[in-house]
């Protein structure tokens, strides 16, 4: 397509309704490679990172198309097309993402902030928040449980969603030098609790069971969003995850406790550098390191002896070829481990560095 006739489609465009979002023309010179595609793709997305590309390509042979369809574009044209009929298109595009916008808008509950807690709305008056410190609110406000046993009991009914033998708890939070006092302080505990919260618990002679639906948990909103592809919905779950399970809990309970918080930890850690990878994917197909590398620090911030994490900010750097700082992070990556870990980086982070050494040597000799 001409540059005069594209820019006359531009204006065309000027024109849609204040409600339609806007989107932006790309024209393909003549003669393009498919190496051409991402460079294209990247000085558009970098005017608005939510627009929607078309690349127009003048009978560009398949590789082109095919690459332009891979980097993103909304659709390739292999003919001129009237003027009318392509805004036509645009505008129709346009406002089916304006409607997906708006549903995802009303779909999703909205998020505000108490302390140090982001709490989505709901009706319900308790909510729980086990990543990180480890509390549960009462209309916004923290309760005071009392014992030390009580949020551990509360976490673990809640992980296992099922009705737990009364015998198997004590065994589980109280250890084998507290076992005499534990029938007496287990009953002191589950009267207080519900006194709290009268409907949390259900409790008979020989179990006990943790009632869905009365507390609002931040784990179960984070595994909720972290199921979809969608990557808004990452992002919140990503802010749900303040710390490791438990993670400032001084609690003291028999070698089985301390296995099992082991375990949940370690679960609930991996479903979280799942959800940080898939963000941080999302922003590397979208061309935008900076925004990569803003939620790899934030994972890095929350644990910074996560190797994948520290790996994942080299490979951006790399990619986008700032080599010295490819090599900061692998540095960094070395120090870390070593004082937190007493170990080296693996095979795969070596090979990596191994990798962007050889391409800054590349560079450095051009």
């Amino acid at each position: 397509m001409p540059a005069r006739r594209a820019k006359e489609v531009q204006a065309s465009l000027e024109a849609r309704p204040l409600n339609v979002p806007a989107l932006m023309l790309v024209a393909l010179p003549q003669g393009a490679t498919p190496l051409d595609i991402p460079a294209v793709c990247r000085r558009a997305l970098a005017i608005d990172p939510d627009l929607a590309i078309l690349l127009l390509e003048d009978n560009s042979p398949t590789p082109v198309r095919v690459a332009a369809l891979e980097a993103g574009a909304l659709a390739c044209i292999r003919a001129p097309v009237e003027q009318a009929a392509l805004v036509a298109l645009l505008k129709q595009h346009a406002n089916r993402v304006w409607r997906t916008k708006q549903l995802r808008r009303v779909q999703q509950p909205t998020d505000t902030q108490i302390g140090d807690y982001p709490v989505t709305a709901t009706s319900q008056p308790f909510a729980g928040y086990l990543l990180g410190s480890g509390h549960l609110l009462e209309q916004k406000q923290e309760l005071r449980l009392g014992a030390s046993r009580a949020l551990p009991l509360i976490a673990y009914l809640h992980e296992q969603a099922t009705e737990v033998p009364r015998a198997a708890l004590m065994e589980l939070l109280w250890r084998e030098d507290e076992a005499a006092a534990a029938s007496s302080s287990f009953r002191t505990m589950l009267t207080r609790l519900r006194q709290h919260v009268p409907d949390l618990l259900t409790i008979t002679r020989s179990s006990i069971r943790l009632n869905a639906g009365v507390v609002h948990w931040d784990t179960d909103q984070f595994r909720n969003l972290a199921q979809t592809q969608d990557t808004a919905a990452l992002k919140r779950a990503s802010m749900l995850y303040r710390g490791s399970f438990l993670e400032n809990s001084d609690f003291e309970g028999s070698e089985a406790w301390d296995l099992w918080l082991e375990h949940t930890r370690s679960k609930w850690q991996d479903a979280h550098n799942e959800v940080m990878r898939g963000i941080v994917d999302h922003y590397l197909e979208q061309f935008r390191p900076e925004g990569a590398v803003r939620y790899i620090e934030r994972w890095l911030a929350l644990e910074p002896w996560q190797e994948r994490a520290h790996r994942q900010l080299m490979f951006v750097h790399w990619r986008s070829k700032q080599f010295e700082s490819a090599v900061q992070a692998f540095r960094r990556c070395q120090q870390v481990l070593a004082e937190e870990l007493g170990s080296e980086p693996d095979a795969y982070t070596r090979a990596l560095y191994k990798r962007i050494n050889e391409d800054m040597h590349k560079q450095t000799l051009t």
